[in-house]
């Protein structure tokens, strides 16, 4: 999540005044649902959502490893094959999906009280980026297990597209090229809708899933005679569509809720969410959300926000829930920090890799006349390995109790 895209947010959302009218409800029995306003349980009991983020594990971010120039996963893929070689990656890559998350991190959220977690993840798990029409296993072979592992501990899942075909957001984030290509190439939307519509029929019926995350903070582009808000708009209906066409029954969360302020209501099942960072947290910072909530008699939920004090995470967390705001903080487990649920340590000779990531914009022979010795890289790859481990994870419990959470 970048200032400069959540200042955006906000200043659209403020301006907009986020007028849209009032959608439906969806099924209510064996699934989350909606009911007017809220977000309900299967038992149909009132849900008040209390999540994490579970973000680096499958769209891995620069700044959580400590790097400033090598901030996408793609950037940092590069820099770390330069430095270890291809195969050793193939490996680590694979090690570092089964190693982040496991059973043990499910149980021990559960045992801190939170309910939901949200799974950012790359569609590159499904469907090479250059092989259109090519399906992978990878994406279910990850995701079954913690879904299974979640359901296990009482927790629901929100599956959220964090880097879309061709990119949505056109930043570090999406593991884009720098341009969000989804909104100027038909395409790209099609492609999108494929991999939601296979994602959406292979967890139709599954409990355990809350509903699916559309777009991770889309940020669109106009086209001709159609504004932002109308591509915004046509783009979502789409991908909904296509979600529905699979499954009618988990919930829609629907990130672009800034962008499409005239825009029809939410459709059956559809929460609006929005990201809210670096702000001051007072009385007013959530009247435009407010105000859509009442006019729509639709949910909103805060589904990421955080990388702050203590302090802010509390003062902005007892807001939330004060209004009957769900929310999702991020994220879980990141290197060398008090501002997330659990921090690991850095591993010998990771001064290094830091250093040599500051030279990603350098012309190729003077960067890899600078890389680290290869024994010391690996070195350091194979001890990140071990201390993103639960067991040598340690617990922020400052961090969480500010969450209202048991640490």
């Amino acid at each position: 999540m970048s200032r400069l895209f959540s200042s955006l947010l906000v200043a659209i959302g403020l301006l907009a005044g986020l007028a849209l009218p009032v959608g439906a409800e969806t099924r209510a029995g064996a699934f989350v649902s909606a009911r007017g306003a809220e977000i309900v349980a299967p038992d149909g009991e009132p849900l008040k959502l209390r999540g994490v983020g579970l973000g680096n594990w499958l769209v891995p971010e620069g700044y959580m490893f400590g790097f400033e120039t090598a901030r996408a996963p793609r950037e940092i893929a590069q820099l770390f094959r330069e430095m270890a070689g291809p195969e050793f990656m193939n490996a680590f890559w694979r090690t570092w999906r089964d190693t982040f998350i496991v059973e043990a991190d499910l149980e021990w959220l559960a045992h801190s009280g939170v309910n939901l977690v949200r799974i950012p993840f790359d569609y590159r798990l499904w469907t090479p980026e250059d092989y259109p029409g090519l399906w992978i296993g990878d994406g279910f072979q990850l995701l079954d297990r913690v879904v299974a592992w979640a359901g296990r501990h009482g927790i629901y899942v929100m599956l959220d597209m964090h880097a879309a075909p061709c990119g949505q957001t056109g930043s570090n984030i999406d593991n884009s090229d720098g341009v969000a290509h989804l909104y100027t190439d038909e395409a790209c939307v099609r492609r999108t809708g494929d991999v939601w519509e296979k994602i959406a029929r292979h967890y139709a019926g599954n409990p355990a899933i809350a509903g699916y995350e559309v777009l991770n903070e889309p940020a669109p582009m106009g086209q001709g005679d159609a504004s932002q808000t109308e591509v915004m708009a046509r783009i979502t209906r789409d991908l909904v569509a296509r979600i529905r066409a699979a499954d009618a029954d988990h919930l829609i969360f629907d990130n672009s809720l800034p962008w499409k302020p005239d825009d029809p209501a939410p459709g059956p099942g559809t929460v609006s969410t929005f990201h809210l960072y670096w702000t001051e947290v007072t009385p007013q910072m959530l009247q435009p959300f407010l105000d859509f909530r009442a006019r729509t008699n639709t949910p909103v939920v805060m589904s990421e926000s955080g990388e702050n004090t203590d302090a802010w995470v509390q003062a902005f967390r007892e807001t939330l829930e004060a209004r009957n705001i769900g929310w999702v903080f991020w994220p879980y487990k990141k290197l060398a920090v008090t501002s997330a649920f659990r921090t690991y340590d850095a591993p010998p000779y990771w001064d290094e890799i830091v250093a040599y990531q500051a030279l990603l914009d350098k012309p190729a022979a003077e960067r890899l006349a600078q890389r680290p010795p290869l024994e010391h890289a690996r070195a350091a790859l194979n001890g990140l390995l071990a201390s993103i481990r639960f067991e040598n994870s340690k617990v922020n419990a400052d961090y969480v109790r500010a969450l209202g959470l048991q640490p």
